[in-house]
């Protein structure tokens, strides 16, 4: 069985993971070069890096299911298109981004998962909103997280844009999530305050508790890891 194809926008995925080996059809390194905290250049071919946020998002989507390790994806028959746009501490190129929408969509994405926000959250990307009207066009399922500033905050940008599904994050009490309150579920000083939430927000899905592939390790138990906060990236990929 074969699902439709996603495409993972993001940082790289460790496409050798025991999780993802077997489901990763194609993957594509936009980031070959770093200038003043962006990526600059591509394409390049694979094997790309392996960074932590993509594997995530990977993982979450389409690990393998029926393997006797690991965890399930949410669609665990489906391919996996990773394209890497950023390192994980990068300043997102909108350029990149936009050029990988329309590669995906080129190499038959079905659906594209963009876990990430424009380079100002709240602020609009151009060249991204073009790609987006491309992939739409052709019928494609954009997801999009809606951001972690745990406010009602103006819509974030690409999830907010026409046509794109703007995914929030729940709770394990199937509350909107909220993982830096007082008494929230997270102690750790680095725990982002919550989903974001309002009407531009389309649903919501788990954000909280969750197990991860990990980037640096491909086999056994210590190939994944878990953590209270998953946030608005790891329940748009769910969706």
């Amino acid at each position: 069985r074969r699902g439709a194809t996603i495409a993972i926008v993001d940082d790289g995925v460790n496409t050798a993971h025991e999780d993802l080996a077997n489901v990763i059809s194609w993957a594509f390194d936009w980031c070959k070069t770093v200038v003043n905290q962006r990526c600059v250049s591509g394409p390049g071919a694979t094997p790309q890096a392996r960074d932590f946020h993509g594997t995530v998002i990977a993982g979450l989507a389409g690990a393998q299911a029926d393997n006797t390790v690991g965890i399930a994806g949410a669609a665990f028959y489906a391919p996996i298109i990773a394209e890497r746009i950023s390192t994980g501490s990068t300043t997102l190129s909108s350029k990149l981004a936009a050029l990988a929408i329309k590669n995906a969509v080129v190499h038959g994405a079905r659906v594209i998962n963009l876990s990430f926000g424009c380079p100002s959250y709240d602020a609009e990307c151009p060249d991204v909103a073009s790609a987006l009207a491309f992939a739409l066009s052709r019928q494609v399922v954009v997801v999009g997280s809606a951001g972690n500033t745990g406010i009602a905050a103006s819509p974030a940008y690409p999830a907010s844009y026409p046509g794109v599904l703007a995914v929030g994050a729940s709770d394990q009490n199937n509350a909107r999530a909220q993982w830096a309150l007082p008494n929230g579920p997270c102690t750790s000083s680095l725990a982002e305050p919550g989903s974001n939430y309002g009407e531009w927000v389309d649903v919501y899905a788990p954000g909280s508790f969750m197990v991860f592939l990990k980037s640096d390790v491909s086999t056994g138990p210590s190939a994944y890891t878990g953590g209270c906060e998953g946030g608005t990236s790891s329940a748009a990929p769910l969706v």
